[in-house]
């Protein structure tokens, strides 16, 4: 089922439409990207207040001017900070198994080493200007999610975020006020695209995130939910009718499920799953990737209807090489000697408070470079505890080592027990 038999099927487009394209002829099936977009799930740290996540200090290992070391992989840089002052990374469950996710990485993996990639987006100061964007791929995701719709680029409306010269002149004037003369003209240059036809909204950020948002929302059949209440298992079940009813949106070859979540509020109550897909097939690398950066995921309103669609596909062009990595083993040992960041304003406890481990790539929109690390998730008892806090209630922080080898990192960060 392709094209207008989708947009039919899901109550978005009136019979007269569907009677008029039988009479086109068929369309060829869009080429599709080898992996489904993805949506890494950003964790929200839960204090209301801003930490200094750890800086890098000290030197780093003599290793890094060992001669083992291939010169044509540029050292990396670790980012200056974490999570961007939203409280630190944590989540609260009664016991570490309850957090759930289909991370396809495991330790009995033979990996040897892992891509990394340069963010093709960096920020300039002092206007803090996106440099990069590229509007032709923002406009290539954007054709192929519609694409998956059956809509074609003449049944869109196609605009973009510049703002027009009355706005110019009202922030320029601003700008005057505040004795800022020279306003670079990219200030104002688009950072999205939006698109609308036959009750689909498209909206592309620059960092080659696409939102689809369905007007009305789909009304799923009773017996399988997408709500924010929706349990584990009614989201295991909706994932499978989503596979065997739409699987166009997905435009995988062999999808993988990830529902991810399955922390507490501080009362004791669930807090909402994420339901996801990624491909799943080819080799281990292939897999990691497809995790970490092109997610499809799906999100429901309060009485478990479709309403949101988000395809993450980032520009992962810009490739600096692969890196030679290290074991889970050898960054237990980093995390044990402080070396990790962290935006949990409490010292790592102790080797016995490892409660998980797992390989991710931190994939911040503001980050230099895209590289695995280590994410250790540790029971820790020192982190503040709200009064209304459900007893029996765990938190566990997320604390991070570059999964890089040390020989190819700039220093190696160094927990100086600093924060706001």
């Amino acid at each position: 089922m392709r094209g207008f038999d989708l947009l039919d099927k899901m109550g978005l487009i009136a019979p007269a439409h569907v009677e008029a394209a039988e009479a086109q002829p068929k369309r060829r099936p869009p080429v599709w990207l080898k992996w489904g977009a993805a949506a890494c799930l950003a964790l929200l740290g839960y204090l209301g207040i801003g930490l200094l996540p750890q800086t890098a200090l000290g030197s780093p290992p003599e290793a890094t001017s060992s001669p083992t070391r291939d010169p044509d992989l540029p050292l990396l840089t670790l980012p200056d900070t974490l999570g961007g002052g939203m409280g630190f990374e944590g989540m609260m469950a009664y016991d570490i198994s309850e957090l759930v996710g289909n991370n396809p990485w495991t330790e009995e993996m033979n990996l040897t080493t892992l891509p990394v990639y340069r963010n093709p987006i960096t920020y300039e100061t002092p206007f803090h200007l996106p440099v990069g964007t590229d509007l032709e791929a923002m406009r290539a995701l954007l054709l192929d999610v519609a694409g998956r719709f059956g809509l074609e680029e003449a049944d869109l409306t196609i605009t973009d975020n510049t703002p027009d010269e009355g706005y110019k002149a009202a922030i320029t004037e601003q700008m005057e006020q505040a004795e800022i003369t020279d306003v670079p003209e990219e200030y104002f240059a688009p950072t999205r695209l939006m698109a609308e036809g036959n009750g689909v909204s498209i909206d592309v950020n620059l960092n080659l995130v696409a939102d689809i948002h369905l007007d009305p929302a789909l009304d799923l059949p009773e017996e399988y939910r997408i709500s924010t209440t929706a349990s584990y298992e009614e989201l295991d079940k909706s994932a499978g009718y989503l596979l065997s009813v739409y699987p166009e949106l997905l435009a995988l070859e062999q999808p993988e499920v990830d529902i991810s979540g399955g922390d507490y509020t501080f009362s004791g109550q669930r807090s909402s799953y994420t339901l996801s897909f990624y491909e799943g097939s080819g080799d281990d690398t292939d897999r990691i990737l497809a995790y970490n950066f092109r997610q499809v995921s799906f999100y429901g309103g309060d009485e478990g209807e479709l309403d949101l669609v988000r395809v993450r596909q980032p520009d992962l062009r810009q490739k600096l090489g692969d890196y030679p990595i290290i074991t889970a083993d050898r960054a237990r040992e980093l995390l044990v000697e402080g070396h990790y960041l962290t935006t949990v304003p409490c010292e790592m406890p102790g080797k016995e408070y490892i409660r998980k481990v797992e390989l991710i790539y931190r994939t911040g929109t503001e980050d230099e470079c895209w590289m695995p690390y280590y994410r250790f998730w540790v029971e820790v008892d020192d982190a503040p505890a709200p009064a209304d806090q459900a007893p029996g209630l765990k938190t566990y922080g997320a604390y991070y080592v570059p999964a890089v080898a040390e020989e190819y990192l700039t220093e190696l960060p160094l927990w100086d027990g600093s924060f706001n």
